[in-house]
């Protein structure tokens, strides 16, 4: 771990929200607030790493985020709102690192996948697959066509991935109930039935895809 151990946390700072349009001042003084008062463990882990983004960061903001997920969809009504999550991430991260003497600015890196959350949308690049789906039996165009399918259905969810990815904010957003998602879109006929670690290697391949678009080095 990065540093020292931090002291239990007592408060974070209000600070003025990045966008307000994707996430309003009031939902995230509220959401962090109750964070501060119902998982302070959670944010305590998180503290460990605040000099700086990493793999390990990314785990426990990502223990943080899904407290925040269970708060959004009970009390706020906007759950299917992707680019939310990415700014509350952002917000959370910005007021730890304020609260514990570090600057609160995100470095931005690279383009937007897209001008607008809501496109439009570039062509899907390819990119050669990974090593772990060519083991399980991919083939290069079966997973072209998968991941093209998937960001025709949800390109609002890849750039919000893409808007996370540039901020080094770990917050993987996916899609809702993906297991099924994942075995419906898969030709039928074309492949046995996918497993979970085919579906995680599929998130992982288009991952890199938005990487690449995004131009994030």
């Amino acid at each position: 771990m990065n540093g020292e151990a931090k002291s239990k946390i007592k408060s974070l700072p209000h600070l003025p929200v990045l966008r307000d349009d994707f996430c309003p001042q009031e939902i995230a003084d509220k959401v962090i607030d109750e964070l501060v008062t119902n998982y302070p463990d959670n944010l305590e882990q998180l503290s460990w790493y605040l000099p700086g983004p990493g793999a390990a960061m990314n785990v426990e903001l990502d223990k943080v985020m899904y407290k925040v997920r269970s708060q959004i969809r009970e009390k706020f009504n906007m759950s299917g709102n992707p680019m939310l999550y990415v700014y509350l991430a952002c917000e959370i991260w910005r007021r730890m690192r304020k609260a514990y003497g570090y600057s609160e600015e995100i470095e931005v890196k690279g383009v937007p996948l897209a001008p607008t959350p809501h496109g439009p949308f570039p062509e899907l690049v390819t990119r050669e697959i990974s090593d772990e789906l060519k083991k399980s039996g991919f083939t290069q165009d079966l997973v072209d066509q998968i991941l093209r399918k998937y960001y025709e259905d949800y390109p609002e969810l890849w750039y919000a991935n893409g808007e996370a990815f540039r901020r080094s904010i770990g917050v993987y957003l996916q899609v809702p109930e993906k297991n099924e998602y994942f075995k419906k879109i898969v030709p039928s006929g074309s492949f046995r039935e996918i497993n979970l670690s085919d579906i995680s290697n599929l998130e992982r391949d288009a991952a890199w895809r938005i990487i690449e678009m995004c131009q994030i080095s």
